[in-house]
């Protein structure tokens, strides 16, 4: 199969600043393979093996402990979940074929999952519809982002999340940071990364605005011909609501009904083409003096903004994509250009409007399910529209 490739090149990033994630202990247990390295290097997909039995065993007990709380009759009332079988099957079949493609050192196939984000139990809950056998093998499971302000802001947390597969991020560091960096090596080795492009917990029925780096993660990876999924979740924001006040969490509530549902896998260079990617901006650009194109490129991106999403912000992304973040500002590349700021935010665009096209179909299918199951309307369903932010 011939190599798919993107107008969007990847800045050159300076090897001296790269740092391994395990050099802070405090963030990420030394057992975990370096992240960050380069991939010219070893190519063992699983990792030093303490890690990988530490890693498996951890996730072997959470989804245990995961799949009995949503899987009870007594704790959920009802559990929903649409094309998890064959979410399934896709995974074993790349796994399968990255196994084939790695022993005759080939460039191996990456996965890319992404959600909307309604509750820290999100996670656990999702990958709960999955065989266990699947999930609780490092070699098949998935590698999360996670901010550091919650997730690896103790040693014993770190440890826990960091052999649970999750990548320490910094809200706010923007898409160059080394977070990103570990995800998209873990690509590049045929891994595979969820992420919440929201990049916040919002409970509120709207899908808010993504956040770039799920477009620098696709792109980076273009040439290897990503799968892509949106998987849509609701009813966790019932389970662990947050506090009107504080916004902290307690102890989840039962008795709700929860949904999970996996879309249809696409292509990274089919999620290109639907945003239109170059034909947008060469058109927008061309016969243009250079002081003329900036204010032309944001119309472009700002066209259909005519709402706002759930934190009060445009549904799309940042509409002044035309001037460069400042040098001290972490969103800063020195390589960066126009043309890849608005590519990325024409893709991310198309990403959320597939996952608000899965929140249409997911709704429907789930109101008729729970008919069926004779659990129509949803209990006890608690006002959470005013909660934004964990």
């Amino acid at each position: 199969m011939a190599p798919i490739t993107s107008a969007w090149t990847r800045p050159a990033l300076s090897t001296g600043s790269h740092q391994s994630l395990g050099s802070s202990p405090a963030m990420i247990p030394s057992s975990i393979p370096n992240l960050t390295g380069s991939t010219t290097g070893s190519r063992n997909l699983d990792g030093p093996l303490p890690f990988s039995l530490v890693s498996s065993f951890l996730m072997f007990a959470v989804m245990g402990v995961t799949k009995a709380w949503a899987f009870n009759p007594f704790l959920t009332r009802s559990f929903c979940v649409k094309g998890n079988r064959e979410f399934t099957e896709l995974v074993r079949q790349l796994s399968k074929s990255n196994r084939q493609s790695y022993a005759r050192n080939e460039g191996m196939r990456p996965l890319i999952t992404y959600s909307n984000h309604v509750a820290t139990v999100d996670d656990p809950i999702t990958w709960s519809t999955l065989p266990i056998s699947l999930i609780a093998n490092n070699r098949t499971s998935r590698w999360v982002p996670s901010t550091r302000e919650i997730v690896f802001n103790t040693p014993l947390k770190s440890w826990f999340f960091g052999n649970g597969q999750s990548i320490c991020i910094d809200r706010g560091g923007g898409i160059w940071q080394e977070g990103m960096n570990a995800s998209i090596e873990k690509l590049k080795r045929g891994g595979w990364i969820h992420i919440f492009p929201e990049g916040k917990i919002n409970q509120h029925t709207k899908i808010a605005r993504f956040k770039w780096g799920i477009s620098r993660l696709l792109h980076e990876v273009l040439h290897l011909n990503p799968t892509i999924v949106p998987i849509y979740v609701r009813g966790m924001e019932q389970v662990v609501p947050l506090d009107p006040v504080t916004r902290n969490t307690y102890s989840p509530v039962r008795d709700r009904d929860l949904l999970v549902a996996f879309g249809n896998p696409v292509d990274g260079a089919e999620v290109v083409r639907l945003s239109g990617t170059d034909r947008r901006v060469d058109h927008s650009t061309a016969g243009l003096k250079e002081n003329e194109r900036d204010s032309s490129l944001t119309k472009t991106v700002s066209d259909e903004v005519s709402h706002l999403d759930s934190f009060g912000l445009p549904m799309y992304s940042p509409l002044d994509v035309s001037s460069p973040p400042d040098e001290g500002s972490p969103h800063h590349h020195p390589s960066d250009s126009l043309r890849s700021r608005i590519q990325r935010s024409l893709t991310t665009d198309t990403l959320r409007t597939k996952l608000v096209e899965l929140q249409r179909n997911a709704e429907s299918w789930w109101e008729e399910e729970l008919k069926k199951r004779g659990k129509w309307q949803r209990k006890g369903v608690l006002d959470v529209t005013k909660f934004r932010v964990d």
